[in-house]
């Protein structure tokens, strides 16, 4: 066996790999199934082909993808088992065997994902990112290619995430230029962000925030925000065109998911999310019930506490509390006015669903507490609450059913003890004005004897009542 273009199924690779079939075919590399035969367990190698095994620069990526992907130990990386060279010298790497396909492939059989499985199949891939990021090291190539769909052991999908070949520290990426200038572009052109097409060796965490923003896009829609005929028209719409809205292109996409997609592809990298966590914690109240636990590993992964609140607003309604507190900080500060038009946009439209939430709130009140109002008129004054036969034939009764019933005449004392609380002047019909005017039905008071009603009203109350001083005018 000379190089990896030679090997054929059954093939022994490095005295203990079975060579069993081709996995995938990739621009310098080739992934292909074997059969480890002490252990008896499948595990995936990866050989450079061969038009690359001889590039230094290509060989110097592969072992770096080695080194990185041995680095990070989060459950969403291939892990890396070991490495290799084969008889002429050729590099190669032992990998886990992941039984599934990765989302591009995904895409172009089943078409858009569901909301939910979108948002999760990104937030299990931040896990991953996360840790990354918290070791300074940057991936540059993050796509739906690089995300690979397996499943669980209880059958559960899980992602892991590929090839970092271009992945690459901070400080290397500021240091070593050799690996920056080739003959390839490093990393998908349509999934990179402005600054990395000026620059390779420029990006910085936030450049894998561009691409995993244009990863939801396209896995929601099945298109990308920029695209070109050529290489040159791709960085030239990733660098000054807007981004085609994604709602007219799903309509059905909450207006807070699209605008935490829009947030992703900002042009200026300080106008996006700044870190893995403030993304993730507004894309999980469109995830699916794992979405919750998947950020608090993503804050784990950073160092943040997990009970840390993150920076940003939920894109969700929370309750009107939260919200009307919130809209209020926002309009009382004046970091409201120094922010992009980007994101005023966005936080005007808060403060219009705020203010429209509130008057919901006010109409809700105002109705709960004048319930029953106009089935309930102002009450009529009864027969028995008239003190006197003169006041109650100044006093017209309204008729209206239902007519009360007519109690047996009390007795005067019982009479003078039930007039000691005057009724309201408003719930009395006003008097006629006019002798000609019709006159209504009027049930009179019984006739009381004025001496003992002076004397029971004195007995019970020093309050004078507006009858009584009629009568004495009178």
């Amino acid at each position: 066996m000379t190089g990896a273009a030679s090997l054929q199924a059954g093939e022994i690779v490095a005295g203990k790999f079975c060579v069993e079939r081709v996995i995938a075919t990739g621009g310098v590399g080739v992934v292909i199934a074997a059969r480890h035969l002490q252990l008896g367990e499948t595990v995936a190698l990866k050989f450079l082909l061969p038009q690359a095994d001889r590039d230094a620069t290509d060989v110097a990526r592969f072992v770096r993808e080695a080194q990185s992907a041995v680095k990070l130990k989060n459950e969403h990386v291939a892990r890396v088992l070991d490495v290799g060279t084969l008889e002429d010298g050729s590099p190669f790497m032992v990998m886990e065997y992941l039984d599934g396909q990765d989302l591009d492939h995904l895409l172009r059989h089943r078409g858009p994902l569901s909301i939910p499985d979108a948002v999760g199949y990104v937030l299990q891939a931040c896990e991953a990112i996360a840790e990354a990021h918290h070791l300074g090291i940057v991936h540059r190539d993050l796509k739906p290619s690089n995300f690979f769909l397996t499943s669980r052991t209880d059958g559960a999908p899980l992602i892991k995430v590929l090839d970092f070949g271009i992945a690459k520290a901070r400080a290397e990426l500021e240091q070593d230029v050799s690996l920056t200038k080739t003959r390839t572009v490093l990393g998908s052109p349509v999934y990179m962000s402005p600054e990395q097409i000026r620059s390779a060796r420029s990006v910085d965490h936030r450049s894998d925030i561009w691409s995993l923003g244009v990863t939801l896009y396209e896995l929601l829609t099945d298109q990308l925000p920029f695209d070109g005929d050529s290489i040159t028209g791709v960085a030239a719409a990733v660098s000054t065109d807007p981004i085609a809205p994604i709602r007219s292109l799903r309509p059905e996409i909450p207006i807070g998911l699209s605008l935490v997609v829009e947030r992703c592809l900002e042009k200026k990298a300080a106008d996006r999310y700044q870190t893995v966590a403030d993304f993730a914690e507004d894309l999980v109240p469109y995830g699916p019930e794992s979405a919750r636990y998947s950020l608090t590993r993503i804050r784990g992964a950073l160092g943040m506490r997990a009970s840390e609140p993150g920076k940003h607003t939920r894109s969700g309604l929370a309750d009107t509390e939260d919200i009307l507190a919130t809209a209020s900080t926002l309009m009382s500060t004046d970091s409201f006015k120094e922010r992009t038009p980007g994101q005023r946009a966005r936080r005007r439209q808060f403060i219009v669903y705020a203010a429209a939430l509130l008057f919901l709130v006010v109409v809700g009140t105002f109705a709960y507490s004048h319930r029953g109002t106009a089935a309930s008129p102002i009450a009529t004054p009864s027969a028995t609450t008239t003190p006197s036969g003169a006041m109650s034939a100044a006093l017209a009764v309204p008729a209206s059913p239902p007519i009360a019933k007519v109690e047996p005449a009390p007795t005067p004392a019982a009479e003078a003890v039930g007039a000691v609380v005057p009724e309201p002047i408003l719930a009395r019909p006003a008097p006629a004005t006019s002798s000609n005017a019709p006159r209504k039905s009027v049930v009179a008071a019984p006739a009381v004897n004025r001496a003992a009603e002076s004397k029971a009203l004195k007995g019970t109350s020093s309050v004078r009542r507006e009858e009584d001083i009629f009568d004495t005018r009178k």
